[in-house]
């Protein structure tokens, strides 16, 4: 294949292409892209401070917060204190204020909060920290609106939004895509009108001179047009047989590409630097600690390549940072492999990710039950399992738990939920000395069944919400892929609350934004960002409640309920200064709220 010279527009020293990003959601397709944006970059002598220009006031050796609501979260409740003495980077005292002045007399530094609330910084338990830098500074979006952006959602915005951006480029030049959702897309249009997946005929209407790449939001699938396949040598004749590439009746191609059809044709796409690339994980950072999280975790550290490793090892944390090696690139012998919890230059591993299914709105996350009707024409019935039986994720966790990392599963389907805990029960039977202070974890936990909860709860597992799925495709659930009975329950967190289960709630950036405020809303209203309309409203659990899905929660999830999560003696002082007292505001407000101060051990990072 021969690979073409890009042409970029963005304000950088190294010419660049446009390119278009949206949600990786853990899957195969946007690894290629990824692992080929970072293919042979050399990240080991990268140099970069990315400690927030923001962090302007260190505190002295004692300093006493008050004059506003202090909600502790601890014992995983609101538990509302008048002062918080901080010594270094260590809460040393929370209770009344006159005790406070009893401990560090009016000589210690005071910071009086004005009637704003202080609380635990959030923590984050999933997110993607290459992905969604990459997302969201090197590329231009292609992916449906959220709260906080705007965003595509009829193919007549999808095409202006590329015909803008070919308009600098010249002839020959390419236009990358990633972020395209069909399941978000005219969705007020009657089938087959509506969900539209792109096709070599509409890409070929915007430009049959410019190849286009385009990756469906759910990463299995590209959409390419005629000089696409021009420029990579690829013919109806030389791929006749390989069925990653769809054709039509005739065995024509369609620009439908599958998973080693993308990683064919990714090859061509252009990478930025290594000093780019960690300039963008610096902004992209800087973002979180303005949403309020001190502590993120990283679900799949190599997913993008062997050398998403080293560019961890390069960065300089503002953040507590914690993360999973992906299983793509996890073997025993690997230099970046050791004793867990060990340290990748400032971040903390602990854990090994694996994936059962795909994504449930992009029709491959596996279920026990069909699809509804009208899938595309490319989709299973029942969607993709990753692994064909248990046994065989039981045999790629098993060696992992015995080397006392933390396990994680990808598993957005019932049927991957199914094999998930079959896997665990297996290995956990296998290994009955298995360290019993770590909590394995099942990630997304999107579609599933009482059942489940129950036995999920029975194996002390830990279960991480991405609750996007609940305001953000609600909707498309309802109508198109689930039907009303299982969309009512996706993200069941009132059920996992009242199991007893430990539960958290997390974006999976950059599927959704790191918004916390807006997890907690979500969890709390079960509100729809379509229409303001409500989902499943068996599964709404109090403000004060949902509060627990980014404190206290998630810490005892990673493993650092001793240091994090809420504001108590002998913990870090990990803290946000929120505009208002969240038990004064509506809950369809919360994301509202202004998140005004972030600290992080002691000193104010944003």
């Amino acid at each position: 294949m021969r690979c073409h010279q890009f042409f970029g527009f963005f304000a950088i020293p190294v010419l660049q292409p446009i390119l278009v990003f949206s949600c990786s959601s853990c899957v195969p397709g946007a690894g290629h892209l990824a692992n080929w944006l970072l293919h042979d970059l050399n990240f080991r002598d990268v140099s970069l401070a990315s400690a927030s220009s923001q962090q302007v006031m260190a505190l002295e050796d004692t300093t006493v917060f008050f004059g506003g609501p202090i909600l502790t979260m601890a014992g995983g409740q609101y538990s509302l204190v008048s002062a918080l003495v901080v010594k270094g980077d260590t809460i040393i005292f929370a209770g009344e204020l006159n005790e406070a002045r009893k401990i560090t007399g009016l000589a210690t530094r005071q910071v009086f909060l004005n009637g704003r609330s202080l609380m635990p910084g959030f923590i984050e338990p999933h997110l993607h920290l290459i992905f969604t830098a990459l997302a969201d500074n090197y590329l231009l979006k292609l992916s449906p609106p959220q709260t906080t952006s705007p965003g595509i959602t009829t193919l007549d915005q999808a095409k202006s939004t590329m015909q803008g951006a070919l308009g600098s480029v010249p002839d020959g030049k390419w236009l990358v895509g990633y972020g395209y959702d069909p399941s978000r897309i005219d969705v007020n249009l009657p089938s087959p009108r509506r969900h539209p997946d792109l096709n070599r005929t509409y890409l070929d209407g915007i430009s049959n001179k410019i190849p286009i790449f385009i990756l469906n939001q759910s990463g299995h699938i590209a959409y390419v047009n005629s000089p696409t396949f021009a420029v990579a040598n690829i013919t109806d004749d030389n791929v006749k047989n390989d069925t990653s590439f769809q054709k039509d009746a005739n065995g024509h191609l369609t620009g439908l590409l599958f998973e080693q059809a993308i990683a064919r044709v990714v090859r061509c796409t252009p990478k930025p630097s290594p000093l780019e690339v960690a300039e963008y994980c610096n902004s992209t950072l800087n973002y979180w600690l303005s949403q309020g999280c001190t502590t993120v975790f990283d679900a799949g550290i190599g997913t993008g390549g062997a050398e998403e490793p080293d560019l961890i090892s390069s960065l300089s944390m503002p953040l507590r940072f914690h993360g999973a090696i992906s299983n793509y690139i996890a073997r025993p012998n690997a230099t970046f492999i050791k004793t867990p919890p060990y340290m990748l230059g400032q971040a903390n591993i602990s854990a090994i990710k694996f994936w059962a299914d795909g994504s449930t709105q992009g029709f491959t996350a596996f279920l026990n039950s069909d699809y509804l009707p009208g899938l595309p024409s490319w989709a299973n019935p029942l969607g993709n399992p990753n692994y064909n039986t248990s046994i065989l994720l039981q045999e790629a966790m098993e060696p992992w738990l015995r080397r006392e990392f933390q396990i994680m599963v990808h598993a957005n389907g019932d049927g991957a939920t199914l094999q998930t805990l079959a896997a665990y029960d297996a290995i956990f039977k296998a290994n009955p000395d298995r360290n019993p202070n770590i909590r394995h974890r099942i990630e997304h936990f999107t579609v599933t069944d009482e059942e489940q909860l129950q036995t999920a709860r029975n194996l002390g597992l830990a279960v991480s919400n991405t609750i996007g799925h609940v305001n953000y495709w609600g909707s498309t659930f309802n109508d198109y892929v689930l039907g009303t009975d299982r969309t009512q329950r996706i993200d069941p967190v009132n059920s996992e609350e009242t199991l007893g289960l430990i539960w958290s709630l997390n974006s999976d950036s950059p599927l959704t934004n790191v918004n916390p405020l807006l997890y907690v809303k979500t969890a709390a209203t079960r509100e729809l960002f379509q229409n303001g309309s409500t989902l499943g409203g068996n599964q709404f659990v109090s403000v004060e409640t949902a509060f627990k899905g980014v404190t206290v929660n998630p810490a005892a999830q990673i493993g650092v309920a001793d240091q994090v999560g809420s504001l108590e003696v002998g913990k870090k002082a990990d803290m946000v200064v929120l505009s208002q007292d969240p038990r004064s505001v509506d809950p369809t407000d919360l994301d509202k709220l202004v998140v005004e101060q972030t600290w992080v051990g002691g000193v104010r990072a944003y």
